[in-house]
């Protein structure tokens, strides 16, 4: 099968594949000369969790504020005036569960049953004992006519970008998860196939938003390459 059946979520390690992808990134923006931070979340993990008897929660914060701090580095360095979050993943799964956005870590200390609930379990009822503390990234990007918050998916076929949609929901802000009940999709139409950029920005504006699209989508299944190649 292609992709083989190892590559889907509920096997492999969120940790694994970023850790690949900021390898490539690095590649990338030395190459290129641009700083990889600008295309690659910062990251951290934590295992031995189990949030119902609250193991390992002080080792989550402990990781989220030395994360945090790393993040606000990078805010000062380019003037971003924004506050920032991570995002507490499991490190195996998807269908957004087990997910969480923080902007306190000692939040965490805080949970209540159902909240640790939600935490404990992924798709399958599966335990979660790993998880991945990611740089909370704010989802600026809107469509339709009340501008609500979409974030764009990407489809491939081998190397090359086919198409993809936005991922929209209404009730939730920029700097939460999109990836949940209530959610909706929208089309997202290139204007272009998206393969070169439009240096001239005249006969297609959206050509180069999309561009940039297309080329973080590649990175990312170069990475998934690796990942699969050498795991």
């Amino acid at each position: 099968m292609i992709p083989p059946p190892t590559l889907g979520w509920s096997i492999r390690s969120k940790t694994r594949h970023f850790t690949y992808y900021k390898a490539v990134c690095e590649s990338f923006g030395t190459r290129f000369g641009i700083d990889p931070w600008e295309i690659c979340p910062l990251f951290s993990d934590c295992t031995d969790i189990d949030f119902i008897a609250k193991k390992g929660i002080d080792a989550i914060i402990e990781k989220s504020h030395l994360l945090l701090k790393a993040i606000q580095v990078k805010y000062d360095e380019y003037d971003i005036k924004h506050k920032p979050f991570v995002m507490i993943k499991t490190d195996a799964g998807t269908y957004g569960m087990a997910i969480m956005s923080l902007n306190s870590p000692e939040d965490l200390n805080h949970l209540n049953r159902k909240q640790r609930t939600n935490m404990s379990v992924r798709k399958g009822g599966h335990p979660v004992n790993h998880v991945i503390i990611q740089e909370g990234v704010y989802t600026f990007e809107t469509v339709g006519l009340n501008q609500l918050v979409a974030e764009p998916v990407l489809y491939m076929i081998g190397q090359y970008v086919v198409g993809g949609f936005y991922r929209v929901h209404q009730s939730r802000d920029i700097n939460e998860n999109l990836n949940s009940p209530g959610m909706h999709f929208e089309k997202l139409s290139f204007s272009q196939t998206c393969i070169n950029p439009d240096n001239q920005l005249k006969t297609h504006p959206l050509q180069n938003h999309f561009y940039v699209y297309s080329v973080i989508a590649r990175l990312g299944h170069l990475a998934t390459c690796y990942e699969r190649d050498k795991v």
